[in-house]
């Protein structure tokens, strides 16, 4: 029992949308068996009325052909005083009197009332006929008593009409009622509908969201946000093996990170070793070097340079990609940027390349370590595919987007830029563009490709963005970085 109802409280995603369709669905069927049922009534209505008009029409009809038969009768009677005269009187009276009676039922108001006054004139001419025969002092009130009648039936006549037309007005009436209610809970019937179906898929909605942003989440290495989804039960399960798969990842990073530690750390010993010697021997250390011996110790002094840079970029890479929240204080954009382009003063200078920065002076909230790093390997990046002479803009813009103030900061450079085919790639680590600059094309001068991959890490983790756009000459990075007022000191 507790299992059924803990079932019930927590149903699968296909239950819940079953009845969602079943609840959508109630509405306009409960508004169409309101209009089966308005439908059979004004039917059964219409039928009744219109059976009952009939009746009546046929009744009123024969009551006045026999009223002129009852009075041919009897003026036939009170003429010839034939018995079999007066026979034929009194059956035709009996059946009217049973047919008039028939017609007080259905017939109301002045209609009742003038078919009973004509019933009672007919007890009262049926009553004196016989005795008035012979009589003629007798005639002229039975014949007066007739002429009554006649008068009395044709305004049963007009009433049972106009009764009749008044019925088949309040049947319309009726009709236009129904009809109003009808277009009213047709009306109700879809906007509860539409506010039923809104509220049901917004419902649903909205645990699909959520598991979208898991994803997402996931996604971008965030690791460190459980997941934790609302809605169904399916949903609630996947939500916990999503949340199962972001520990793992966790872990797996984790080992990743000290496997990283461990192995650059293993390096750094014996590689410093092989530069002291390849120093000694470059210095004459050990004795004068011929020109070939010389050739290859400088082959071997680049290589362990080279070496020493890449377990750099890759511990660099590591710390970038470390998992915890930026500690965010206030930074000054302009202070940061020209703190980074002095720290590249020299590669500016042997280059001989200008600087254009334009950004707004203002406080950021930023991890001031990683907003550097950042820096480093953009400007790095910029100055290694640079041309001799050449120009690098930095531009800095304030604006809205998503509800949000942003600080837009545009990286560009004169270099060759990269292929198109490589811009879907050029943020992966360890990933090297076919475009390279051709006075660094060979081995020790390429780069390790780690680079922009720090510069987007850092920018996730400041919860940015950063993005390659399309440039006729060089390339063109733009990070955008949310604009927050809420920074230490």
């Amino acid at each position: 029992m507790i299992s059924r109802f803990f079932r019930w409280r927590h149903p699968t995603f296909r239950q819940v949308l079953l009845l969602s369709m079943l609840l959508v669905a109630l509405l306009p069927s409960l508004a169409l068996l309101r209009s089966l049922l308005l439908l059979d009534t004004q039917v059964s209505s219409n039928r009744l009325l219109t059976r009952r008009a009939v009746q009546v029409t046929e009744d009123v009809q024969q009551l006045l052909m026999q009223g002129v038969a009852l009075e041919r009768s009897a003026r036939q009677y009170l003429l010839l005083d034939d018995a079999s005269l007066l026979q034929n009187y009194r059956a035709q009276w009996l059946e009217s009197q049973q047919r008039a009676q028939r017609l007080l039922q259905p017939l109301e108001g002045a209609a009742h009332q003038s078919l009973q006054h004509w019933l009672e004139l007919g007890r009262l001419v049926y009553a004196n006929l016989p005795a008035a025969s012979g009589h003629p002092e007798r005639v002229r009130p039975l014949l007066t008593l007739l002429q009554q009648m006649d008068e009395t039936m044709q305004a049963v006549s007009r009433a049972s009409q106009q009764a009749l037309a008044q019925r088949q007005q309040q049947q319309d009436q009726q009709l236009d009622r129904e009809r109003q209610q009808l277009l009213v809970w047709i009306v109700a019937a879809l906007l509860g509908v539409i506010l039923l179906a809104g509220g049901l898929g917004r419902w649903l909605n909205r645990p699909v969201r959520q598991l979208e942003r898991a994803i997402h989440q996931l996604g971008e290495g965030r690791l460190t946000e459980p997941v934790q989804l609302q809605g169904p039960r399916d949903l609630l399960q996947l939500g916990q093996r999503l949340d199962w798969l972001r520990q793992r990842l966790a872990a797996l990073e984790d080992d990743q990170a000290r496997v990283l530690r461990h192995v650059s750390h293993e390096l750094k010993t014996p590689l410093a070793s092989l530069r002291e010697g390849s120093a000694l021997l470059a210095e004459d250390g050990v004795g004068e070097l011929s020109a070939a011996q010389r050739e290859v110790v400088s082959i071997l002094q680049q290589n362990t340079l080279l070496l020493q840079r890449r377990i750099e970029d890759l511990l660099q890479l590591q710390a970038a990609a470390t998992r915890h929240d930026p500690l965010r204080r206030g930074v000054s954009l302009q202070a940061a940027l020209e703190a980074a382009l002095q720290r590249h003063a020299l590669p500016l200078q042997s280059r001989q390349l200008r600087v254009e920065l334009m950004v707004p002076d203002v406080q950021l909230a930023l991890d001031e370590a990683r907003f550097a790093m950042l820096w480093d390997n953009l400007l790095s990046n910029a100055i290694r595919f640079s041309p001799p002479g050449g120009l690098i803009r930095i531009v800095g813009t304030r604006l809205q987007q998503e509800g949000r103030s942003w600080l837009q900061l545009d990286c560009i450079d004169q270099g060759p830029g990269v292929d198109p085919q490589d811009h879907a790639r050029i943020f992966d680590p360890f990933f090297q563009g076919q475009r390279q600059p051709l006075d660094r094309a060979t081995d020790a001068g390429r780069g390790s490709g780690v680079g922009l991959s720090i510069v987007r890490e850092c920018v996730l983790l400041h919860g940015g963005r950063v993005r390659l756009l399309a440039s006729a000459q060089g390339a063109h990075f733009r990070i955008e970085l949310p604009d927050d007022h809420d920074a230490e000191p």
